[in-house]
């Protein structure tokens, strides 16, 4: 029963939000024009103060494991390689393989993760700051990845567009504030003590508050299911293999490899959270099939309300979060 509650604890809250975006934008309450401002503000203020915020608040030895981050990155790298080359394999419109690839391997991980962490180890948790190291790395990559995903089946793999993908990385909020993060927490720990002023700690604090239920209403303002049937088979098949398939497989090798509690949650949130929304965004400047990438994001959204919840019972009732 403690299981069904905590699992109940952890996955509602998070969802009920979405919803309530989706029952604001049905009434007209908030818009498509505040959906992408409100988006803006998340990625590009809010997601750095957070990552600042909790990074900070970790012991930098509890974070110094590297398991976490070569487990991150050699799983991204493997999901997107096998997506990519399944795509290139089976689709005949190049404007598809990008999509597939993208939402095979990118989950909102931002959003959807460290909200779900936060529910379960709390704000001040180390599960929390788990799941910002596990975003860090997997911010690069889900950059990194996407673009080539859209460049490469598309023959436009140059110079200019290896250079497009450098700027894009370097030049990207929540990467830029990981850097910073990290040689400040370099600098306190190893080099020169220090603490921040207690104002800058209260206003990162402040602005990181509202990433969660921004980000969470924006995604269910996004939320639109309309013409899925032109594209059914294609929708559900990646849709299994993001929350269904992507999962199982990670998750039981995750724990066979000896991840546990706040780790192996970060992990298995990792595997399993619905694709981002940005993967909509990326495909639409990419010339990629933007429309299937708006109803993969609404179907693993959806989806993930069941999958995640018994993702979580599983493991809270085998003892392993």
């Amino acid at each position: 029963m403690s299981s069904i509650i905590f699992t109940l604890n952890t996955v509602l809250p998070v969802f009920i939000v979405i919803f309530l975006g989706k029952l604001l934008k049905k009434i007209n309450f908030i818009n498509d024009e505040f959906i992408n401002k409100s988006s803006d503000v998340v990625f590009y203020v809010a997601f750095p103060a957070m990552i600042f915020n909790e990074l900070n608040k970790a012991n930098f030895k509890d974070l110094a494991g590297y398991g976490d981050i070569i487990f991150t990155v050699v799983y991204l790298t493997l999901i997107f390689t096998l997506s990519l080359l399944t795509g290139m394999i089976f689709f005949k419109d190049k404007k598809k393989i990008g999509v597939f690839a993208q939402a095979v391997f990118r989950g909102n991980y931002g959003i959807v993760s460290m909200a779900l962490l936060s529910n379960m180890f709390g704000e001040k948790g180390l599960g929390v700051a788990k799941g910002a190291i596990v975003f860090s790395f997997a911010t690069i990559c889900y950059n990194v990845y996407s673009t080539i995903g859209f460049v490469l089946p598309q023959h436009k793999f140059s110079f200019q567009s290896i250079k497009k993908i450098i700027f894009k990385v370097f030049t990207n909020p929540i990467i830029i504030s990981v850097i910073i993060t990290f040689l400040l927490m370099f600098i306190k720990n190893f080099i020169v003590p220090f603490e921040y002023p207690k104002f800058i700690i209260l206003t990162a604090k402040s602005i990181a508050g509202i990433a969660f239920p921004v980000a969470l209403i924006g995604i269910g303002g996004s939320i639109d299911l309309s013409n899925i049937r032109e594209n059914k088979v294609f929708i559900i098949v990646t849709t299994l293999l993001r929350i269904v398939v992507s999962p199982l497989i990670f998750t039981v090798i995750a724990v066979y490899l000896g991840f546990r509690n706040e780790s192996l949650a970060a992990l298995f949130l990792l595997f399993g959270v619905p694709t981002a929304v940005a993967s909509f965004v990326l495909a639409r400047s990419m010339e990629g099939d933007s429309e299937s990438a708006a109803n993969i994001v609404a179907m693993t959204t959806i989806g993930s309300i069941f999958t995640l919840s018994v993702g979580i019972f599983i493991l809270r009732y085998y003892q392993l979060l």
